[in-house]
């Protein structure tokens, strides 16, 4: 990974545990070329241009032409909160998104998501 050209995300919370992920282990990533979406940075791999580090969210629609292996020692984390008024906790409805929401961040989580 090290050596390998790299799409780059915007800067913010998607990135940075990539960059923390690869400092750990002694590089900095190079950046080839910059993607504002997962699909376009899988084009970009699957045409190519290097590796595509990404959440397993983003990975939810796979571009035919990529592969997926999981990040190890150190596993990139991402923490996504959701902020409600206290007072709408009583309504069903929003507590049936919050209910998705945590299943689909267990599904991407490392023990949920399958890699090829």
């Amino acid at each position: 990974m090290a050596s390998d050209p790299q799409p780059r995300e915007p800067s913010g919370p998607c990135l940075e545990p990539v960059t923390d992920s690869c400092a750990a282990v002694g590089f900095s990533p190079d950046f080839a070329v910059r993607s504002e979406d997962y699909a376009t940075a899988q084009g970009f791999a699957a045409a190519g241009l290097g590796i595509g580090p990404m959440p397993g969210p983003g990975l939810r629609v796979r571009h035919p032409g990529v592969v997926v292996r999981p990040v190890r020692n150190p596993e990139p984390v991402r923490v996504i909160s959701a902020a409600v008024r206290e007072t709408a906790l009583e309504q069903p409805a929003l507590r049936g998104l919050l209910r998705a929401l945590r299943d689909a961040a267990t599904a991407g989580s490392p023990g949920g998501a399958a890699a090829d």
